[in-house]
């Protein structure tokens, strides 16, 4: 059967005008804002800005090619950092309350930075992240749970 040609325009209308929700939108934004976050040279602070404060402190590891022994952090894809000495993972996490995005069993989506932190040992607020991923995971992502 074929479809009269303003049947499948007013079908085209109906699919534009649904378009996506208020928190597919925010997704999108953190997503973005994520995945961006080292190529613009942002540092904690700024994703702090952009987030909330609250991050957690994930973990702190040597990186891949450190040498060490042990467990390491592997690179993020586009991971900038010198995975030569160690390495630190901060996350930020979202758990959004609309059904259609994740099912019903729900879903969290994070941000996991890595930096490089200061030679105390542990990342400051000035410290610049070098390597960012966003997740979309059930039940929770690595990023938000801290060892």
């Amino acid at each position: 059967m074929r479809l009269p040609p303003f049947a499948l325009a007013g079908a085209l209308v109906a699919l534009a005008a649904c378009g996506k929700s208020a928190e597919e939108k925010a997704v999108d934004r953190f997503r973005a804002a994520c995945e961006g976050f080292p190529e613009a040279g942002t540092t904690i602070r700024g994703a702090e800005e952009t987030f909330g404060e609250g991050a957690l402190l994930v973990r702190c590891l040597p990186g891949q090619d450190s040498g060490a022994t042990g467990e390491k952090l592997l690179r993020y894809p586009g991971d900038d950092c010198d995975h030569t000495g160690m390495l630190c993972d901060l996350g930020w996490c979202y758990y959004p309350s609309d059904p259609d995005l994740c099912g019903p069993f729900g879903c969290w989506y994070g941000c996991g930075i890595r930096v490089i932190p200061d030679a105390g040992g542990l990342p400051t607020a000035d410290t610049p992240i070098c390597g960012s991923r966003f997740v979309s995971e059930q039940p929770l992502p690595a990023v938000c749970v801290t060892n």
